[in-house]
């Protein structure tokens, strides 16, 4: 019954009713409530030794198995008097336990009469649920369509058939797990990475699974990008204060690390590239979903690293003219770009709240110096050392964090095993591409 009523959810939850009812509050599918009921009775199936309290051998088993049985009792009573009480369609006035009243009825007889009498309506409960929830309200064929008006619709417009198979490669990889503090807001629900992963891709349910990892990935890559830039002023700022005798130096050393994070932007845009042209991300400019922001700063960062010298700073103890006017050139450039993705982020993080629930905090650029300042000990070091190694920290700090994040957001979601079969970019796209 469980499995049944679990299924009719899970399909009306594929149903993108965001944009049946625009505008309009609708009441989402009760897939947690159902699921935990139905884990616990598959648990329950697994279990093959007996459940006997007169057994001696068994009493301790049958004695924990019970315990377990009223826990389960407990929470499954709280989860069900909390969906009537959220309910506005159910007239909770109503006493519609009618195998509760009919055993009350019988409490003078014996005790297996009682037992034989529950099990027997509640096999009757199960039956005609069945019948009335789920067969003939038409699941049955909905979920296993054999005539070809019951057919979930094709976009004619997605080559759907590599979609599925590529978010299938997608969601079975590891670097998910880098995100489970993130949950996206979707018909006013949040939904976690597992939910949103859990179960194979298939046409029933591609076009909304699409909509919702492209709108998670939205948020994670937010979240770097707002982090990404954080750590750079972060760097910036030992320079200004900090290492200010060092102030060359230091920016020297920001501007190599800079240079370095070129591979984790890259692996970021290769993944943005990678969801269009397999056709999970489809480009539309009123969605939660819209990844072209995040495809525009990486590009920018990745034609700016290219088309500037950054590449030629190198640190030594020779401090030349030469080089120093190199870095005032690159300075210039840098806090024009700098600039310009902070804006950005801030006009974005404004809506951020709408589509996302992030259960980690950004990075914080004060907290972030105090960090790296208090992480090198003045009384190992030399005080003209001490800025130098504070500096040299923060820059390894936002090394790692690149190196972390091309691991996690590329290869470890496994955009190197999606063939996207040499199909074309999307032509809205083309002005966000690297030159």
């Amino acid at each position: 019954m469980f499995e049944n009523l679990y299924n009719a959810m899970m399909f009306i939850s594929y149903i993108d009713v965001k944009f049946l009812f625009n505008g309009s509050i609708v009441t989402n599918p009760i897939i947690e409530e159902i699921d935990f009921f139905q884990q616990y009775v598959l648990q329950q199936i697994l279990e093959t030794s007996p459940f006997d309290l007169n057994s001696l051998p068994n009493l301790k088993e049958s004695k924990k198995k019970f315990k377990n049985l009223n826990e389960f009792y407990s929470e499954a009573s709280e989860k069900v008097n909390k969906l009537l009480k959220n309910s506005n369609i159910i007239d909770t006035s109503i006493n519609i336990n009618s195998t509760t009243i009919q055993i009350k009825e019988c409490y003078n007889e014996n005790d297996s009469y009682l037992v034989y009498l529950t099990c027997s309506k509640l096999n009757s409960f199960y039956d005609e649920t069945i019948e009335i929830w789920y067969r003939k309200l038409g699941f049955e064929q909905f979920l296993n369509p054999n005539t070809p008006e019951l057919m979930p619709p094709i976009d004619s417009s997605l080559v759907q058939n590599d979609g599925m198979q590529a978010l299938n490669i997608l969601r079975q990889e590891t670097g998910w797990k880098k995100m489970d503090h993130i949950y996206i807001i979707y018909n006013g629900k949040q939904l976690n990475v597992d939910f949103i992963l859990k179960g194979e891709i298939n046409h029933m349910n591609f076009r909304i699974k699409k909509e919702h990892v492209t709108q998670l990935l939205r948020c994670r890559y937010t979240e770097i990008m707002k982090n990404y830039c954080v750590l750079l002023s972060s760097i910036l700022h030992i320079c200004n204060t900090v290492a200010y005798d060092f102030y060359y130096k230091c920016l020297i050393e920001l501007f190599k690390s800079f240079n370095k994070s070129k591979l984790m932007v890259e692996g970021l845009y290769k993944s943005l590239i990678t969801l269009n042209k397999s056709s999970i991300w489809s480009v539309s400019y009123s969605s939660y979903s819209i990844l072209q922001k995040i495809l525009k700063w990486v590009a920018d960062i990745i034609n700016l690293l290219n088309n500037n010298e950054f590449s030629q700073v190198y640190n030594d103890d020779l401090l030349d003219i030469k080089k120093i006017e190199l870095v005032k050139r690159l300075l210039i450039v840098f806090l024009k770009f700098r600039d310009a993705l902070r804006i950005e982020l801030y006009s974005d993080l404004g809506y951020m709240k709408s589509r996302c629930l992030m259960k980690k905090s950004f990075y914080e650029m004060f907290q972030l110096i105090y960090d790296f300042k208090s992480s090198v000990s003045s009384i190992e070091i030399s005080n003209f050392q001490w800025p130098i190694q504070v500096y040299h920290k923060a820059c390894k700090f936002f090394n790692t964090f690149c190196e972390n994040v091309y691991k996690s957001c590329y290869e470890d979601l496994g955009f190197k095993k999606v063939d996207c079969h040499n199909k074309s970019l999307d032509v809205k796209l083309h002005k966000f591409t690297v030159k």
